[in-house]
C-alpha cells in the first residue's frame, strides 16, 4: 500500500511538472518570438543609418560592403556629401557584439549627422581632427559604460584638389592608398580611440592629409575583413589583403569591391559564419 501510495504521489507530481514545464516553454516562446522582433525592428533602425545611396555624377566613386556577423552590427560608415567640393568619408568599428554595440554606431552616427548640420548652418568645412574631438568629448557626457569604446577614421576629400584630409580615433586597421601605378601605401591610422577616459586623457586627433591623382584609390576597412578565420583557424591576414592588392590593382572600383568580396569567402568558406562583422569601402578618383 505504501509502495503505491508513492508511485500515485510520484505520477501526480510527474504530470505536473510536464504542464509547469509546457507552460513554461510556451511562455520562453513567446518572450523569444517579441525578442526576435525587436531585434529585426532594431537592424531595420540601424541599416536606416547606412547609406541608401553614395554619391554619384562626381569626379570621384564610391562603392561599400558591409556584412554582419550577428543580427546587429558593431560596424558603421557613410559617405556625405558636405557641398559641392567636398565629401566626408567615415568608418568605425566598436566595442561588442549585438544591442549594445548597435546602440554604439547609432550613437557614432548621431553626432557626425549633428556636426554635418554644423557644418551647413556655417558654411564652413569642420576639420576631421576637430570632429573626433568634439565625439569624444560628447562620449565621455553620457552614461556609457566605461568598457565600452569606439574605433573609427573621418575624412574629407575635395574635388579640386584631389586630397583626402582625414584623422583617426584609433582605428586598427590602416587604410591602403592604390596608387594607378600599382603602388599600395600604407596609410598612417595611429589615433585614440573614444572611450571613457575624459577625466584622464585629453587626446590631440592629427589631421593629415594625402595627396590624389586621378585613378588613384583608397580601400577603407574594418578589422573583420582582415582578422576572419576559416574553419582551421586561419586569419585573412593582411599580408594576403597587401598581396590581392598589388595583383588587382588595376581593376575598377566595382570589380575590385567584388573581388575582394569573393577572395574573402574563398577563405573563410561559403557559407560559413563570420565572427566579426566586415565593412569596406573603395574610393576612387
Amino acid at each position: 500500500r505504501e509502495m503505491k501510495r508513492t508511485k500515485n504521489i510520484l505520477k501526480e507530481y510527474s504530470d505536473n511538472l510536464n504542464a509547469i514545464v509546457k507552460e513554461r516553454t510556451q511562455e520562453l516562446e513567446e518572450l523569444n518570438k517579441v525578442l526576435l522582433t525587436d531585434l529585426e525592428y532594431a537592424k531595420e533602425m540601424q541599416r536606416c543609418l547606412l547609406p541608401t545611396e553614395l554619391p554619384k555624377d562626381i569626379p570621384v566613386s564610391f562603392h561599400a560592403e558591409y556584412f554582419t556577423a550577428e543580427r546587429l552590427s558593431g560596424d558603421f560608415y557613410n559617405v556625405i556629401k558636405l557641398d559641392d567640393d567636398n565629401i566626408a568619408v567615415y568608418i568605425g568599428d566598436v566595442s561588442g557584439h549585438g544591442v549594445s554595440a548597435a546602440m554604439l554606431t547609432v550613437f557614432a552616427n548621431q553626432n557626425v549627422l549633428q556636426l554635418k548640420e554644423k557644418e551647413e548652418s556655417s558654411g564652413e568645412i569642420i576639420e576631421p581632427g576637430f570632429i573626433l574631438k568634439t565625439i569624444y568629448k560628447s562620449f565621455n557626457k553620457t552614461n556609457i559604460n566605461e568598457d565600452n569604446y569606439i574605433l573609427m577614421l573621418y575624412g574629407v576629400y575635395n574635388i579640386k584638389s584631389k586630397s583626402f584630409t582625414y584623422a583617426s580615433a584609433g582605428i586598427n586597421v590602416p587604410p591602403y592608398t592604390i596608387k594607378g601605378s600599382g603602388e599600395i601605401i600604407e596609410m598612417n591610422a595611429k589615433g585614440f580611440p573614444i572611450c571613457k577616459l575624459g577625466d584622464y586623457v585629453n587626446p590631440f586627433y592629427d589631421t593629415r592629409k594625402v595627396k590624389l591623382e586621378s585613378g588613384d584609390k583608397i580601400l577603407f576597412y574594418s578589422d573583420g575583413l582582415v582578422e576572419a578565420q576559416n574553419k582551421n583557424g586561419d586569419i585573412y591576414g593582411q599580408n594576403r589583403l597587401e598581396n590581392f592588392l598589388k595583383n588587382n590593382y588595376y581593376l575598377n572600383p566595382d570589380d575590385l569591391k567584388v573581388a575582394i568580396r569573393n577572395n574573402l569567402f574563398n577563405h573563410i568558406g561559403y557559407g560559413e559564419k563570420l565572427m566579426d562583422d566586415v565593412t569596406f569601402i573603395i574610393m576612387q578618383v
